[in-house]
């Protein structure tokens, strides 16, 4: 058997993750914990302490396998949402929870419409599907073009996806512009709304994927508890959408693919209000610190309703990235998104902002 035919010819134009990894020269410089990573967009506070506490006690049962529905964190969220449990589907973060969508709608000829300069894996798990992409440009200030995004809408158009707010850009489209979208959309049309960040937002005029759930039966909304909640390393993603459509879900879903120390880490997330309160806090206070510490650069800095900023700058993305690893600072080049002078930075703490600032200051000197 040759080697191109144990896999399907169309897995050749599927690209491989592999990060990079850190230069020795920079390990050595700087040693693995004296690195700040702002490329990641991780929670720089950590999870909550109570959450620690209940998770390293639930290490002594790690013995037993996990409840495949996670009926508990299901309860938890249904409160805490207002919906039925059976409005939730869970899966080992959102990546996993876009795998069980493409597998559970998508059907090889399906026509399916993105953007560009957005979350990869939406294109990645439609060409498993091997589905048709129109792929949307985002218009001049880096916000999905929902007019346009309309237009390449057709009567053979089975899923949409929306990234609100948008990673990598940080930027997002607002509830009049959503409102209008949806109305013009035919009935049957799956629409999936990624709000991987949508404890972030702060915008008055951003629109909350919940209120959409009993306009439009065929709305699904993802969300994940490795942002906001710094679970990033236990994989905790769910969807919110009608039942019939969790049930469709339910039966592409492995039947272990979310761990039990991960659920009662979520749950007790979502009771501290004390440590979601200082990280929304933290992130607002970040964000000041950044457009007042970076005004007088000769930069792009885009409004963000997430946890991270895109930077446009005079270098080229790979170059300042480099440069950067060199001060100590790691953070994201948006080259592979086809934003060859930007890069993507999260919200630290104040003392690693203010370092960014410093490094960045140097390297644009």
């Amino acid at each position: 058997m040759t080697e191109k035919k144990l896999s399907p010819n169309y897995y050749q134009n599927i690209p491989v993750y592999r990060p990079k990894g850190i230069p020795q020269k920079i390990l050595q410089k700087f040693g693995i914990n004296g690195l700040i990573n702002l490329a990641s967009n991780e929670n720089p506070l950590g999870p909550s302490p109570k959450a620690l506490l209940i998770m390293q006690e639930a290490l002594k049962k790690s013995f037993l396998y996990p409840e495949p529905l996670l009926k508990k964190l299901s309860k938890s969220l249904s409160d805490k949402l207002n919906i039925p449990e059976n409005y939730l589907h869970f899966g080992n973060g959102i990546e996993e929870i876009l795998v069980h969508l493409s597998n559970a709608f998508i059907h090889s000829g399906d026509h399916v419409v993105l953007s560009n300069m957005t979350f990869p894996l939406y294109s990645n798990n439609n060409k498993f599907r091997q589905a048709n992409e129109s792929i949307v440009p985002l218009d001049s200030n880096f916000i999905y073009d929902l007019k346009a995004i309309k237009k390449e809408i057709t009567t053979e158009t089975k899923l949409v996806y929306l990234c609100n707010s948008n990673n990598p850009t940080g930027t997002y489209f607002t509830k009049e512009a959503l409102d209008k979208f949806l109305l013009s959309l035919p009935e049957d049309l799956i629409v999936i709304y990624d709000e991987a960040y949508f404890e972030y937002a702060d915008a008055p005029d951003y629109p909350d994927g919940m209120d959409y759930l009993k306009k439009h039966k065929n709305f699904i909304i993802t969300r994940t508890f490795s942002k906001f909640y710094a679970l990033a390393g236990l994989r905790v993603g769910y969807s919110i959408q009608r039942p019939k459509l969790t049930e469709c879900l339910d039966h592409v879903k492995s039947l272990y693919s979310n761990n039990f120390i991960g659920e009662v880490g979520a749950i007790e997330s979502l009771k501290d209000q004390s440590h979601t309160q200082k990280t929304k806090q933290m992130n607002i206070e970040g964000k000041a610190q950044f457009l007042k510490e970076l005004n007088s650069f000769d930069i792009k800095i885009h409004p963000t309703q997430a946890n991270f900023f895109m930077i446009q700058t005079s270098l080229d993305a790979l170059d300042l990235s480099s440069q950067l690893l060199n001060q100590g600072i790691i953070v994201c080049p948006l080259t592979t998104f086809g934003i060859k002078d930007a890069i993507r930075v999260t919200i630290g703490t104040s003392k690693e902002n203010e370092f960014f600032f410093q490094s960045l200051k140097k390297v644009l000197s």
